[in-house]
């Protein structure tokens, strides 16, 4: 199959994901959610008091990731933390009241950019390009064969195909 490069699949992905994010960014700010926000706000909506190191692992983010999202959270008045009460070296996140009014929100502003992307497809074609989407998104975070990269310097180097996979589902 042929096609145009600006055309090819990891384009129209990309420009795909990009448009995505801008309209649910229209749409969120009026919360004063970013949508990079919104996967740890629905987290702490159903693991309240979860503590940072397990956020990091349900996120598949590093830590320090996770650390300023919580801090801008915070500092928006969505979150809070509180310290263990059993161990005080781990801290506890919790959604404030307010928090958990703009998290209710959440969902319905999202669902508007999905049905937006979704317009003059059958539900057929939409199951179905869930199905495709899911696959790609399989395929792509199976471990690859090892692959030569070259350096900035022109050495070659045997490297991971995927250092950190944060969609693979675990058994």
């Amino acid at each position: 199959m042929s096609c145009r490069h600006e055309d090819s699949l990891p384009i129209l992905l990309g420009q795909i994901s990009h448009l995505q994010l801008l309209k649910a960014y229209g749409l969120l700010e009026e919360l004063g959610v970013h949508p990079k926000q919104v996967p740890t706000l629905i987290i702490l909506r159903h693991h309240e008091g979860i503590s940072q190191r397990d956020l990091v692992d349900l996120l598949r983010v590093k830590a320090p990731t996770v650390a300023v999202t919580i801090k801008r959270l915070e500092r928006a008045g969505y979150v809070e933390r509180r310290g263990d009460t059993a161990d005080q070296r781990i801290s506890r996140i919790y959604l404030t009241n307010y928090g958990k009014e703009i998290v209710e929100q959440i969902p319905s502003r999202i669902k508007q950019v999905e049905e937006k992307a979704l317009e003059g497809f059958t539900q057929e074609e939409r199951l179905l390009m869930r199905r495709l989407l899911l696959q790609i998104r399989e395929n792509l975070t199976k471990p690859g064969p090892k692959q030569t990269v070259k350096d900035s310097g022109g050495k070659s180097s045997r490297r991971r195909h995927i250092p950190r996979n944060r969609f693979q589902r675990e058994d």
